[in-house]
């Protein structure tokens, strides 16, 4: 019966640290260990992780990690702020894109924005899109 509620308390820990990568994967033989209490909170911890992947999705993963951290609940309303917005080109993507295949323009692509966003990263800054 302590082994379900360890893993269980473990797996809290975790997403309270968020470290979510480290939760334990819900397995069905898993899921038979403990009481019927231990298997409902199990349920509804799963359900919490879902719920905390899924806003991760929708909002930069720096702003859910910081709300979490600071035990605050999201709001609606408008401040005024400073910020910065970056653009940038990439010279003769056009003509570059037209000579190589899909595969590699997808690639090409994918490795500017990581770089672009490992350099915003290390300054604080938060990707919110990449148009």
């Amino acid at each position: 019966m302590l082994r379900p509620l360890r893993e269980l308390a473990d797996d809290m820990e975790s997403i309270a640290q968020l470290h979510i990568d480290a939760v334990s994967e819900n397995k069905d033989s898993e899921v038979d260990l403990g009481t019927s209490e231990i298997k409902h909170i199990r349920k509804t911890f799963e359900h919490m992780k879902k719920a905390i992947l899924s806003w991760g999705k929708y909002v930069p993963w720096p702003v859910v990690q910081l709300m979490i951290r600071q035990n605050v609940e999201a709001e609606l309303n408008v401040r005024e702020h400073e910020v910065t917005i970056f653009f940038s080109d990439i010279a003769s993507f056009t003509s570059i894109v037209e000579r190589i295949a899909p595969e590699q323009s997808l690639l090409l692509l994918s490795k500017y924005f990581n770089e672009m966003s490992n350099v915003t990263d290390a300054h604080g800054g938060v990707v919110l899109e990449f148009i």
